[in-house]
């Protein structure tokens, strides 16, 4: 078992450009997110993992004010529409972010509006995957 303790003085010039941690049914969001700036990394996959709506809240509430994500993976983590609103907020100061992944999340319509004004303030966005999810058009009546 992997096990990380978060000590600043042993990464004090460190910067990755691409961090990954998929896959590894993390529940400790704060941990990812201190990780995350510690490495200063502009692109980070932390999809596959078991966060969920508290785990992302811990997610972003440990990123640091100098974080610079441009790429962010959240795929997987089963974050609900709770957890989409708590990322979409925490990135509303990172407007050079140019791809959200949010697929297999449990995501529904009811979370369209907060989709809509992410992308309006994320002109820099090329990538944005919000596939199997439960997001569907609904038409007018």
């Amino acid at each position: 078992m992997l096990t990380f303790r978060s000590q600043k003085s042993l990464l004090p010039d460190l910067s990755l450009y691409h961090i990954i941690f998929s896959n590894n049914k993390i529940t400790a969001g704060d941990v990812l997110g201190e990780i995350v700036t510690l490495t200063k990394a502009c692109r980070v996959d932390i999809s596959g993992n078991q966060l969920g709506p508290t785990g992302m809240q811990s997610f972003i509430g440990a990123l640091g004010k100098k974080c610079r994500i441009e790429e962010l993976d959240i795929g997987s983590n089963g974050i609900g529409d709770t957890g989409l609103g708590y990322i979409v907020n925490g990135l509303s100061g990172l407007p050079q972010t140019s791809g959200f992944h949010i697929s297999h999340n449990n995501i529904t319509s009811a979370s369209g509006d907060v989709l809509s004004t992410f992308i309006s303030s994320h002109p820099t966005l090329k990538a944005l995957d919000i596939s199997d999810n439960n997001v569907r058009h609904e038409e007018d009546t």
